[in-house]
């Protein structure tokens, strides 16, 4: 007789291939991701499910490429505002501005850390200045992103590229890394 706790693993096995193969390709079809891990495509569909109703995933979205869209100043930015009292007002405020990408509270001496994609550092400079007319800041320090090495790869098959399309070779990425995991 199996136990709970081997039927635990096995679930917990499951739904991190699952997970570890939509972060590398979020788009494919629950056959495509069935074949890949040789998971049942009934057992792939309630894992998608649970992990849905969990909250374990937030939301789908896509990876933009900002210069593409010649948003070429991105920044991150930390805040300290004289008084946080009005930290509701505050995040409205960041969040209606089209510029502002991520709001994140913070410790350490810091409110906020807001990320920005702008066209140019002017509207970055703006928004800052626009920020501190509405919520007097004590103190902000601008990071400008040189260059984005490595985003989203928390959860990820690293060994899967996306020039790789053999269904094989990304069956054994995922057997590797289940028994890795075991």
């Amino acid at each position: 007789m199996i136990s709970d706790t081997t039927i635990m693993k096995n679930v917990q096995k499951r739904r991190t291939i699952v997970t570890e193969f939509l972060r590398s390709d979020s788009r494919s079809k629950l056959t495509v991701i069935s074949k890949a891990t040789r998971i049942p495509v009934s057992t792939v569909f309630e894992v998608l499910k649970d992990v849905k109703t969990h909250g374990a995933i937030k939301k789908f979205t896509v990876i933009l490429n900002f210069d593409y869209f010649k948003l070429n100043s991105i920044a991150e930015i930390f805040i300290k505002f004289k008084s946080i009292d009005n930290r509701s007002n505050i995040i409205k405020f960041l969040s209606n501005n089209k510029i502002v990408n991520c709001i994140k509270r913070i410790n350490n001496g810091w409110d906020f850390l807001i990320e920005v994609v702008a066209p140019s550092m002017m509207e970055v400079e703006q928004l800052m200045e626009d920020l501190n007319l509405a919520f007097p800041i004590t103190k902000h320090q601008t990071h400008y992103v040189l260059d984005d090495v490595l985003r989203e790869n928390v959860l990820t098959l690293p060994e899967i590229s996306r020039s790789q399309s053999s269904m094989q070779q990304i069956h054994d990425t995922c057997e590797k890394h289940s028994e890795v995991n075991q």
